[in-house]
């Protein structure tokens, strides 16, 4: 239990005389009868009625488990509920039109054959995440595919908004659902438009991709490339809990690689350029 509710939905129906009901696996947090959650990436809030684990009511729902909720007087494609969509905490408002990944290419040789057919800048394919199918067009850093044996940076856009974290793990297949070309992981959930080819953002999704599972590098990635942040809401969008965080930050912090003040943290040798540059400024004023 991260602390943070996460639940992909698969189905979608109306049960007469109780409203909207979605099934799925629970995969973070735990969910109580009268929690407050809200529907991604449409960002509709819901109350949660009734709870069915194991062919039985409950008052909580456990991560791992298979998990009914009754949400109310919601209906099936109505307010931003449909399969695909994620049941999630209050407190993750996250949604983008774009990511950006790392690919991993299959060592079987039939895969890599139809991922260099299909994977061009551009190219349109499916991307399959939680329990939804989406559309979305690719685009590469480099111009084409070279080495597969190295993870791959792509951009990936889509047609309607997106709610992943950062971490999380999807599949590529072509528009037929044939062929699954390749899998890959999230490294920026909600990247500024434009920003793919900035070479702050390629650095920053490079040592991503190197330490992928590394929570000190998810945020020491975070605090260099933006220099100055809140902690309140750091990595809410992460399969980590908020006392994980704030523990590797503090340790973070004792090791003078990351400054805190206040609400924020910086990035330390930022913190240190900016604070000469301060120093200098107050000293040539008071020289005049």
């Amino acid at each position: 239990d991260v602390g943070k509710v996460r639940l992909p939905v698969d189905r979608v129906f109306s049960v007469k005389g109780a409203g909207s009901v979605v099934t799925g696996t629970l995969a973070y947090g735990c969910i109580r009868k009268g929690s407050q959650l809200v529907v991604q990436p449409s960002g509709i809030p819901v109350n949660v009625r009734e709870i069915q684990a194991h062919n039985a009511t409950q008052e909580v729902a456990f991560p791992g488990s298979r998990t009914a909720l009754n949400l109310g007087g919601l209906s099936r494609g109505k307010g931003g509920l449909s399969r695909g969509s994620i049941v999630s905490s209050t407190n993750i408002n996250v949604s983008s039109l774009r990511i950006h990944v790392a690919l991993h290419f299959s060592v079987r040789v039939e895969s890599r054959r139809w991922a260099l057919r299909m994977i061009k800048n551009g190219q349109e394919l499916i991307f399959h995440f939680g329990c939804g199918n989406h559309h979305a067009r690719i685009f590469l850093l480099a111009d084409s595919l070279h080495r597969l044996d190295e993870p791959c940076l792509a951009e990936l856009r889509f047609r309607d908004p997106q709610s992943c974290w950062v971490e999380d793990r999807f599949i590529l297949r072509d528009l037929s659902g044939t062929h699954t070309l390749v899998g890959g992981v999230v490294l920026d959930p909600a990247p500024l438009k434009n920003s793919f080819r900035k070479a702050h953002q390629i650095e920053f999704l490079q040592k991503r991709a190197e330490t992928i599972g590394q929570l000190d590098f998810l945020i020491l990635t975070l605090v260099k490339r933006d220099k100055a942040l809140k902690v309140e809401g750091l990595l809410t969008a992460s399969p980590y809990s908020e006392q994980k965080i704030m523990s590797v930050l503090e340790d973070l912090i004792y090791k003078q690689r990351i400054v805190e003040s206040g609400p924020w943290i910086f990035d330390a040798d930022w913190w240190d350029q900016i604070s000469e540059w301060a120093l200098e400024c107050v000293l040539t004023f008071h020289q005049k």
